[in-house]
């Protein structure tokens, strides 16, 4: 193997080139930086640092404290195409010793003295051998990144490819095309960041809540190290990933696709430039090849004197300033409004291009305007609405559990049947959400009911359609009139032709020719939007009732139509 990891000082890591020379001190860095292939572990002990070195025949456990050796010693030859990873005790006068399960326990170890055991678990191979096959076919951030997600170090893992390219997408693919997208449009605008500074205190709330959420994951990763807890670490900072690609840029994009370089064009390039780095940093000592080329790229492209490599740089500070647990906690509260109003959407079958009326929500607060029209532009809903009541969009019916209420109640049970079936629901429903139980007169005989001994249906009221999740309820309407039904037309055309630019290889920013024919509602309805769909698909003209370019046939909420795009 080609490259050695290591620490430089607490917190820190470095990459730097495997030398063939063994007198050459590992500590020299006065040489260039390659990327290559490597298999080792390093951990933290204290503020010592632990490495066991694998390579084809033999072990080696280096201990390091400043970037200096304090001690290394070579075990015994173990052959094979990928060593299984061994076990690490060391001891406070800086000796260590690899072992094998087989032979002693980690407590054991520390009975004799040492101030700390590093475990590793076997690996079991699903599908085929994980050598180097393996690490050619997925590459070595992948297979890295299953070990630390997956489960911990000392426990058993159970490698196979599968799960590996799952990894992959969910997290460095997420990661890489979040990376992608800046590069896009940065190279679009020109854009150099180290032109412009972060003015945090002028910053919109959606880039506040990035930054908030970048420095809480990364003082959790911090903190998740310092304890050995590797796959939290490795989920929080794939959860991170996964909310600034999938809301933060797709709220963003508009802002991006601005014309000029205004101050909120900035401020966007900005605060996902800092993310984007500082993210990497935080999670190069997990996939450190692909974060060094996102650094190389953003950082060293356009500043030369920046520190050479990402594993050179300190792991990233937080700023505690820019944590806002609240807005955190509102954002979070708005992610779950926007989850069940697209579910009450699926469960009317109304596309999200087909804009809605109104949406009523129940939550323990009520949010800004800014939260709301965030709701209303994410479910192309025209109004928002928080009420202290959503129950009348709802009908409940009661009937007896009658594994509960028969043994509780016997000569009563007719008559709480029939008092269930004649109750007011909502009135009942109320009461037993605040009580806990819902009381009937049966005969002059008090029955106390539990939830626990109701089976409970719900109705929608015909228009509505409801859902909730705990303290939060949302309503929609899906009364349509006229000019939704025509916008959401639109909405369908313009989404159309977009697909339309992809498949005929157009660049972001070419301008293109329009066309449209075979179909007289949608034609008219074309000639009415005009300008707002050349607007939203770059064209520069419209041609109705016939066509040229790339043509295609489609089917737009049951309405048979051919259109065309051509680039200018």
């Amino acid at each position: 193997y080609e490259a050695e990891v290591w620490s430089t000082e607490d917190n820190a890591f470095a990459m730097i080139p495997w030398n063939e020379d063994p007198d050459k001190r590992m500590s020299d860095l006065n040489y260039p930086y390659k990327i290559a292939r490597a298999n080792q572990t390093v951990l933290a002990i204290n503020s010592d640092f632990a490495h066991l070195r694998i390579s084809q025949n033999s072990r080696q456990g280096i201990l390091l404290r400043d970037g200096e050796i304090l001690s290394e010693k070579t075990f015994g030859h173990n052959k094979g195409t990928f060593p299984n990873l061994d076990n690490l005790a060391l001891y406070a006068d800086g000796n260590m010793e690899v072992y094998y399960s087989d032979e002693k326990t980690a407590q054991e170890y520390q009975e004799m003295g040492a101030v700390d055991v590093l475990a590793f678990g076997p690996v079991l191979v699903r599908d085929g051998q994980l050598n180097t096959e393996a690490l050619e076919k997925y590459g070595a951030d992948a297979i890295r990144w299953y070990f630390y997600v997956n489960s911990a170090p000392w426990l058993p893992n159970r490698f196979h490819g599968k799960a590996v390219q799952e990894g992959q997408r969910k997290f460095m693919g997420t990661l890489w095309n979040t990376y992608a997208f800046f590069v896009l449009y940065a190279n679009i605008d020109n854009f150099d960041a180290t032109k412009y500074t972060l003015d945090y205190d002028n910053l919109p709330v959606m880039d506040k809540w990035l930054l908030s959420k970048l420095n809480s994951v990364v003082k959790t990763v911090d903190d998740c190290l310092a304890n050995y807890k590797i796959p939290e670490s490795a989920r929080a900072l794939q959860e991170f990933v996964d909310e600034m690609s999938n809301w933060y840029v797709r709220r963003s994009r508009e802002r991006f696709w601005a014309k000029g370089m205004e101050q909120d064009k900035i401020n966007a390039y900005m605060t996902l430039y800092t993310a984007l780095v500082t993210i990497s940093k935080a999670a190069a000592p997990m996939i450190p090849f692909m974060t060094e080329e996102i650094y190389q790229n953003l950082v060293r492209s356009v500043d030369k004197d920046a520190i050479e490599s990402i594993h050179l740089c300190d792991f990233p500070k937080v700023e505690e300033a820019w944590i806002n647990k609240e807005l955190e906690d509102d954002m979070e509260e708005l992610l779950k409004i926007v989850v069940l109003g697209r579910a009450a959407r699926n469960t009317a079958n109304i596309k999200n291009r087909q804009p809605i009326g109104t949406m009523y929500i129940k939550a323990d607060k009520e949010m800004g305007q800014f939260y709301t029209d965030i709701i209303a532009d994410e479910l192309n809903v025209k109004e928002v609405k928080f009420a202290n009541d959503v129950e009348s969009f709802i009908s409940y019916s009661f009937k007896p559990q009658l594994r509960t209420v028969g043994p509780k109640y016997g000569k009563l049970l007719n008559g709480i049947r029939t008092a269930l079936a004649e109750i007011n629901g909502t009135e009942a429903m109320n009461e037993l959400r605040t009580t806990g139980l819902l009381t009937l007169d049966i005969d002059g005989n008090k029955a106390e009911l539990s939830e626990e001994d109701l089976l409970i249906e719900t109705a929608q009221t015909e228009g509505y359609v409801t859902e909730a999740d705990g303290d939060i309820s949302v309503v929609l309407d899906t009364n349509l009139t006229p000019e939704l039904i025509e916008e959401g037309f639109v909405r369908e055309i313009v989404s159309k032709v977009q697909t339309m630019r992809k498949e005929a290889g157009f660049e972001v920013m070419d301008k293109i020719h329009i066309y449209a024919k075979d179909n007289d509602k949608i034609l008219e309805l074309m000639k009415n939007h005009k300008e707002e769909i050349m607007s939203e698909v770059l064209a520069e003209d419209m041609t109705l009732g016939t066509t040229d370019g790339y043509v295609k046939e489609w089917n737009i909420n049951k309405e048979p139509v051919v259109l065309g795009v051509a680039k200018i």
